[in-house]
């Protein structure tokens, strides 16, 4: 049932005040995360990913006779051999998930919404980190394949209009694309709940993006672009399982409680890094380029067309 998954068991004795320590080895959650911060530069085109996947939590199961402690099903993906920081991270996710209300989980790259940013807290986790990490990505990618150059490009530009074509560079793109929940199922068999489907899909708010969408969905459930985003989803939904089943058990202290000690590890600054970066591709553009039979010379009766994106923007919601 379990093909190219294992068990990682987490246990503690019960602590007084804080109930993390219910559900996982406090030293566990201290460790380094193993998700850093590598992204890519304001001004570098992204190109879609190829099909690659890191490990994920596939399920896990209660233990009636022990309930301070769980086992997790990881799911390898690619990898030969699963380090112990990726469980720590994966693990992280979950916990901050769960303690996390549903309507605070989203993140907002606007550059009119420095203040809105990442939901109150959130911006201490590893969670909130990679959340707003890989909702820069998407806004890269999107802008990048947006490239004349390009056959997603040619067609975005085609369905943009007249106005979309300037001599020069476009002012506050503020066109929307973001990434909700598609499909999501848990199987559950006794104490044991596995994930059997997870996938996203995209809207947007501009038809001309449209012709997007169908790439960076397919990179989004596929590639190695998102690939964190998919560990991110899978921690995400056995979280809102184990909300829904355990609302009215010991664990309902922790539940929506806004409780991440132990878990704030990451560093709130990374939060306003994230931001700036978005910002500048925001201005600068990935690309601004010149097209037309009038790119390389100054002659009045050919036509000359200047191309800059502006950073689509978003408010992402993930459960």
């Amino acid at each position: 049932m379990f093909k190219d998954s294992f068990i990682a068991r987490i246990s503690s004795i019960l602590a007084v005040i804080c109930l993390v320590a219910v559900i996982v080895i406090s030293d566990l959650l201290r460790s380094t995360p193993v998700a850093g911060l590598s992204l890519p530069p304001p001004s570098r085109l992204l190109a879609l990913g190829e099909e690659y996947s890191l490990p994920f939590l596939k399920g896990l199961r209660l233990n009636h006779s022990d309930p301070f402690a769980l086992d997790f099903i990881v799911d390898s993906a690619d990898l030969d051999k699963v380090e112990q920081e990726h469980i720590q991270c994966l693990i992280s996710y979950f916990l901050a998930g769960l303690t996390t209300p549903d309507e605070d989980l989203w993140v907002n790259l606007s550059p009119n919404e420095s203040d809105r940013v990442l939901a109150p807290d959130l911006e201490t986790t590893d969670l909130g980190r990679d959340m707003l990490a890989q909702d820069y990505v998407l806004k890269q990618l999107a802008s990048s394949l947006t490239h004349p150059d390009t056959e997603t490009g040619k067609a975005y530009w085609a369905n943009a209009g007249v106005g979309a074509i300037r001599e020069s560079p476009l002012q506050a793109d503020e066109s929307k694309i973001w990434i909700v929940p598609d499909k999501a199922e848990v199987y559950e068999q006794g104490t044991t709940a596995v994930i059997t489907a997870a996938s996203l899909k995209l809207q947007c708010e501009d038809e001309s993006q449209q012709v997007l969408l169908s790439a960076i969905t397919k990179d989004v459930n596929e590639g190695r672009n998102f690939a964190n985003l998919r560990q991110i989803y899978h921690s995400l939904i056995l979280a809102k399982w184990f909300k829904t089943k355990l609302k009215d058990s010991l664990y309902a202290a922790y539940i929506d409680q806004h409780k991440l000690k132990g878990i704030n590890t990451s560093d709130p600054a990374l939060k306003e890094k994230i931001f700036g970066l978005y910002v500048q591709s925001f201005k600068k553009g990935v690309y601004d380029v010149i097209r037309g039979a009038g790119a390389n010379n100054h002659s009045p009766l050919q036509e000359r067309r200047r191309f800059f994106p502006g950073a689509p923007c978003s408010a992402n919601r993930w459960l």
